[in-house]
């Protein structure tokens, strides 16, 4: 039969065991916040560099937008210039047919 001594040797050896068990899991939990924090310290480095390079794209677009729009206008300006070109060859096309025509009734006209 077991002793009362030997089952508090028991007792005390299994109880050390879990001493030693919590003190190693406390160890690796400090462990891993410190290595989250260093994570966390080189996430965040990242995130603010990812922030200034997307700061400096949309300044990038902006300057875009702007030659954009400068080239709407220019194409605005291109057009209207277009349609009185397109106007004033119309009307000399109509003047010279109205002039052969005329002078052609008048050639008639004579004989």
């Amino acid at each position: 039969m077991v002793t009362t001594e030997e089952r508090l040797a028991f007792v005390e050896g299994r109880v050390a065991e879990y001493t030693q068990t919590f003190s190693d899991l406390r160890e690796a939990i400090a462990g891993l916040e410190r290595r989250m924090d260093v994570r966390f310290t080189q996430m965040d480095a990242r995130l603010d560099r990812l922030d200034v390079r997307l700061d400096r794209m949309d300044a990038r677009l902006d300057r875009i937008e702007g030659r954009s729009d400068r080239m709407d206008g220019r194409f605005d300006q291109l057009s209207a210039e277009m349609s009185k070109n397109f106007r004033w060859v119309v009307g000399i096309q109509v003047t010279t047919l109205i002039t052969v025509v005329a002078t052609l009734l008048g050639a008639l006209a004579v004989r």
